[in-house]
């Protein structure tokens, strides 16, 4: 999972997954420069595949069923 940097306009690795045929949670974190990754309240968060399926009997897909952002102000 990728999130935009709007600072150097390019996606930096949020989380990597190396499952294979498995569900998977990804937790990723930014605790740094968050401006950086927000521009007019909008935030762009990338899910990409690593691997072309290979197999023509197997399904190569990404499912998620949600994608939660937590925003926690400074103390």
């Amino acid at each position: 999972i990728y999130i935009w940097n709007f600072n150097t306009n390019a996606y930096d690795p949020l989380v990597n997954c190396d499952g294979v045929g498995t569900e998977q949670t990804l937790t990723g974190e930014i605790t740094a420069n968050l401006n950086n990754y927000i521009s007019n309240g909008q935030i762009i968060v990338l899910a990409e595949q690593k691997t072309a399926q290979t197999d023509a009997r197997t399904l190569s897909h990404i499912e998620t069923d949600y994608i939660k952002l937590l925003l926690k102000p400074k103390a």
